[in-house]
Parts: structure tokens; C-alpha cells; sequence
């Protein structure tokens, strides 16, 4: 059985290596499919997570363009531009085109959308302290490490999306 090194020279067996990576499946899994679930205050507003997430970057960089948003979000304009429709018909966002400028559109919250962002960004605070008291009993330097290696993470998966696939247009 094929073996990998790990940091310190000592080898992993497929089983160490399933066992790891299961480990983080289960994590990722649970945590996309806990944050998909409808809040109560998106229910209020009548939208869902990703809705509200747009919304929430909308009324911290008001006058974003689609661009700006998608490459923040790491998505294409068009799926910000379908969430944004969502957002303008329960009118809590609005487009603005520049002057002068017809194909530059700045993205604004309405005063409903304002209110369910505060909404939002309370349960998201509320939802962090809970997530931050269930590792309570590590130690700092532990939390540090587990936030520094999701970073890697992350910035591992997002080059993994990058990369052209097959049978994809490039």
C-alpha cells in the first residue's frame, strides 16, 4: 500500500489518511449544510444564506460593482447577478448604473436591506461566540493553529478551483 511522508518523516497509511480525511469531510459537510439552513431572521426577510451574505457585503462596501463582488465572493458575476435579482424583488437592494457609464452598476442596500444586514450580522456574532465556546477548552496557541491551517486551506481549494477541468470551457 502506497505510503505518504509526513512533516516529520514518519509515514501515514492510507487508513491514518482516510481516517484524517473523513474527519475533515464530516466537518465540511455538516458546516455547508448547517449554514444553508434558513435563520429565522432570513425567513423574516425572505431570503436565504447566500442572499444574505451578498446583502451584508452590499451595506459594508456600498456602490460595489457585480465584479467586485463576485471576485470577493470567489464566484461568477452571473451567480451575483441572480442573487441580486432575488434581492431586488424583495427590495432590499438596489442597482445604480454610473453616469455616464451605462455598463458600471454600483450595488446599494435599501433601508429594508439595511436592517436585515444589522439582523444578520447580530445572528452571525451571536452564532461566532457559540462556535468560538465550543473549542473553549483549547488553548489559544490550538485556536490559532486551527485558523491558520483553514487559511491554508482555503487558499489550497481555491487554487484547486482555479485550475482548468476537463471537458469544461476554458
Amino acid at each position: 500500500m502506497e505510503q505518504r511522508k509526513r512533516a516529520f518523516g514518519q509515514e501515514e497509511s492510507y487508513e491514518e489518511l482516510s481516517e484524517k480525511y473523513t474527519s475533515m469531510h464530516l466537518f465540511a459537510t455538516r458546516y455547508v449544510k448547517y449554514h444553508r439552513m434558513i435563520q429565522p431572521h432570513m425567513a423574516a426577510a425572505g431570503i436565504s444564506a447566500a442572499e444574505s451574505h451578498v446583502l451584508i457585503l452590499i451595506t459594508d462596501h456600498p456602490g460595489l460593482t457585480v465584479s467586485e463582488m463576485a471576485k470577493m465572493m470567489g464566484c461568477t458575476a452571473g451567480a451575483v447577478s441572480q442573487i441580486l435579482g432575488k434581492l431586488e424583488k424583495t427590495k432590499l437592494a438596489r442597482r445604480e448604473k454610473q453616469e455616464g457609464n451605462a455598463k458600471e452598476v454600483h450595488l446599494y442596500a435599501t433601508p429594508a436591506g439595511e436592517r436585515a444586514a444589522q439582523e444578520h450580522k447580530a445572528y452571525s456574532t451571536g452564532h461566532t461566540a457559540q462556535l468560538l465556546a465550543a473549542v473553549d477548552d483549547c488553548t489559544e496557541e490550538e485556536k490559532e493553529a486551527f485558523f491558520k491551517v483553514l487559511d491554508r486551506l482555503g487558499d489550497f481549494y481555491g487554487r484547486l478551483l482555479e485550475l482548468p477541468r476537463e471537458g469544461e470551457p476554458s
